[in-house]
């Protein structure tokens, strides 16, 4: 069986009250679990996917760097949240 991907979570702090990110988070888990892990992003963690989900397009999480491949989900492209992961684990080699 293949290997999960890791993928780690973080979120933004929240200023848009109107895009619900727990729900998004939860719809995420509930496609993808089967084939990958997810945890709240360490620092000092190896990952293969960092999933950064904010509330609006001003993305102020993209301040960071992430030693993986990044996945950024907002209120413009959460719609099209499987096409985005899918993309970004296409792209990890495992």
């Amino acid at each position: 069986m293949k290997e999960k991907y890791k993928i780690a979570l973080r979120f933004c702090g929240g200023c848009n009250p109107y895009f619900d990110r727990a729900k998004l988070y939860e719809d995420v888990k509930t496609e993808f679990s089967s084939v990958c892990d997810f945890e709240l992003f360490h620092e000092d963690q190896k990952y293969d996917i960092v999933l950064l989900i904010n509330g609006c397009s001003s993305e102020c999480l993209m301040e960071e760097d992430y030693d993986a491949d990044l996945v950024v989900l907002h209120d413009r492209n959460y719609q099209d949240y499987k096409a985005v992961i899918q993309s970004a684990m296409d792209k990890v080699i495992k």
